[in-house]
């Protein structure tokens, strides 16, 4: 996704003063993260006292504890971390200063799949803590928490384990930016996130304020008549009507139609125009996404190759097709990140990441 610039929908933009920051311990630091009710900007929702809490009580048993900055874009439609990255290292260094000093961490990491060796030193003149840079390679979906951690230190975790727990705590680049706010002393009432026009393939980098509404973020970015108003009714298998649809959500993964009054939250990563959903399967059912496709896998196996964590896909799909009465934990679905690379691989149009989903007992 290209990057077109960056607009901010905020009255007030004054900056935080880093400068007079006080360095809080690990309880001062959790109190103040707890009481602005900061959740994950990567959109997950989890609440960043819980992680930095289990983290905090690591630190008894592991011997070197570790903080990686996440700024790779780990969704297909994202550019806003990558922009941050670029653009906001100030700040960012300053969390890493800030989580560092509280928790006592001997290696800090800012991981992003652009090389920011020259601007982190600059930085770092800022800022009495160590950082180092690590570049990884820029493909799809290498912003998944325990694919980081084993490119960066060598260290494989399964699914159900919880880094924070064995003294390592990873944390997206704009919450420990906020975090860095919140010890200056400035409320949490915006978020970054990435505005984008899908049919042009170009994305802009919005600060919009909490609480606006979703379509007034497109409206103000892209124009009033630039896409349906009427998104309350409308149907996902009648989008060829001329004009796309306004779709938001933590990204393209997982995006769902706005309607009206929707509000910005801490979670909203993505508002983005498109004639289709952002993530769209050819065959797919989309008045009932969860549908699974009449065809019949054929077998070829390339769901499975494409598989980050090894999900032996197409096997379990045949499964679930065939009705056999069959053990599906033998296909590894639990290791599922819901990257979707199968179903997007599928030469066949099938929505095969449903089948993972079902398997999980999701659906």
């Amino acid at each position: 996704l290209e990057t077109m610039k960056y607009v901010t929908l905020c009255e007030n933009e004054d900056r935080a003063d880093y400068g007079s920051v006080v360095l809080p311990d690990a309880n001062e630091l959790l109190t103040m993260v707890e009481k602005e009710g900061l959740t994950g900007l990567s959109g997950n929702g989890f609440a960043v006292v819980k992680k930095l809490s289990t983290f905090h009580k690591s630190l008894a048993k592991a011997s070197d504890a570790v903080l990686i900055v996440n700024a790779v874009e780990c969704d297909p439609a994202l550019c806003h971390d990558t922009w941050l990255a670029e653009h906001e290292l100030k700040a960012v260094c300053k969390g890493i200063e800030i989580l560092s000093n509280a928790f006592g961490t001997k290696k800090n990491y800012i991981v992003s799949k652009k090389n920011l060796d020259e601007a982190v030193k600059i930085c770092v003149g800022n800022v009495a803590t160590s950082i180092q840079t690590v570049q990884l390679p820029d493909r799809y979906p290498m912003g998944y928490e325990n694919e980081i951690i084993r490119s960066v230190l060598g260290i494989t975790y399964g699914k159900r384990d919880i880094p924070a727990e064995h003294g390592i705590l990873v944390m997206n680049l704009q919450t420990v930016m906020t975090i860095a706010d919140i010890v200056a002393g400035k409320k949490v009432d915006a978020r970054y996130l990435t505005a984008a026009d899908l049919t042009i393939g170009k994305g802009v980098v919005v600060k919009a304020p909490l609480g606006m509404p979703v379509l007034e973020v497109a409206k103000q970015v892209f124009g009033e008549t630039s896409f349906r108003q009427d998104t309350d009714h409308v149907k996902r298998s009648n989008l060829e009507t001329g004009k796309p649809v306004c779709y938001t959500g933590g990204g393209a993964l997982h995006a769902h139609i706005a309607v009206e009054n929707e509000p910005v939250t801490l979670q909203t990563n993505l508002i983005v125009l498109g004639e289709k959903p952002p993530f769209y399967v050819a065959g797919m059912d989309t008045d009932n996404p969860f549908a699974m496709e009449p065809s019949k896998c054929k077998g070829c196996g390339g769901c499975t190759k494409k598989c980050p964590m090894g999900v032996q896909v197409h096997k379990l799909v045949q499964a679930i097709e065939g009705g056999a009465n069959t053990d599906l934990s033998q296909y590894n679905p639990s290791a599922c990140i819901g990257c979707a690379a199968c179903a997007y691989s599928c030469i066949g149009g099938k929505n095969v990441q449903l089948y993972v989903a079902k398997a999980n007992g999701i659906l």
